[in-house]
C-alpha cells in the first residue's frame, strides 16, 4: 500500500499527515462489516483531531479507502493508486505512464515502470513516470538527447561518485520543460525518473 505526501498549500499538509493513520486503519477493516464500521469511526475522529474539521471515511475490504474533510479528498484503491484534490491543487499516481502523457516525450526503452503520476504545481501540470531500465544512466540520457533533438538541452551532467554513475538533464520547447534523472543502483539496475512540465491556462 502506498502513503502520499503532498504539500501545495497551508491547508494540503494538514489533511495529508491524517492519511498514514487512515491507512493503518485498513489492516482492521479486514475483519468484516462490523470491525470496518468501527475503522471508519476511529479513522474519522483521527483525521478531525489531526485537522481540526469533519471527516468522512469510506473503507472497502479489498484495502481501497476514500477520506473526505473540509481541505479536500483523498482516495486509494488498494492497488496503488491514489488520488488527492484540494481547491489548491491535485496529485494522481498510479503504476503506469499517467494520463496525458505528451507524445513527443519518449520514455526509456525498456522502462519498467513503478509508478507515473500527475499533479498540479506553480508552473502548470507536471506529469511525472518512474521505473527502472538496465541501460548505463549515460546512454540513457544519450538516447533522449536525441529524441529530443528540436529542444534546447539546458543542463546536463554525468557523476561518477564513489562507484555510483548519475545522468541529470533538461530540455525546455515553448513553455515546456523535461527533466530526466538516471542513477546505476548498483544491482544491475538503473532508476530513472523522467518528468514534463507544461504551463495552464
Amino acid at each position: 500500500m502506498q502513503t502520499v505526501f503532498m504539500t501545495t498549500s497551508p491547508k494540503s499538509p494538514r489533511k495529508i499527515a491524517a492519511v498514514p493513520v487512515a491507512l493503518s486503519m485498513v489492516f482492521v477493516a479486514g475483519c468484516g462489516k462490523a470491525a470496518e464500521k468501527v475503522a471508519e469511526k476511529a479513522t474519522e475522529e483521527a483525521i478531525e483531531n489531526e485537522v481540526g474539521g469533519d471527516a468522512n471515511v469510506d473503507l472497502n475490504p479489498d484495502g481501497g479507502m476514500k477520506i473526505e474533510t473540509e481541505d479536500g479528498s483523498y482516495s486509494a484503491d488498494g492497488e496503488g493508486n491514489v488520488n488527492i484534490e484540494t481547491e489548491d491543487g491535485s496529485y494522481s499516481s498510479s503504476a503506469e505512464l499517467p494520463e496525458g502523457w505528451p507524445e513527443d516525450v519518449p520514455v526509456p526503452a525498456g522502462l519498467k515502470i513503478q509508478m507515473g503520476s500527475s499533479a498540479d504545481t506553480p508552473q502548470g501540470l507536471m506529469l511525472t513516470v518512474n521505473g527502472t531500465v538496465t541501460t548505463a544512466p549515460d546512454k540513457v540520457m544519450a538516447d533522449l538527447k536525441k529524441e529530443l533533438s528540436g529542444w534546447e538541452m539546458t543542463q546536463e551532467s554525468v557523476i561518477d561518485q564513489a562507484g555510483t554513475k548519475m545522468a541529470n538533464a533538461n530540455w525546455t520547447l515553448d513553455g515546456r520543460e523535461v527533466v530526466l534523472s538516471a542513477t546505476d543502483m548498483g544491482d544491475g539496475t538503473v532508476q530513472v525518473m523522467v518528468a514534463h512540465t507544461a504551463p495552464t491556462e
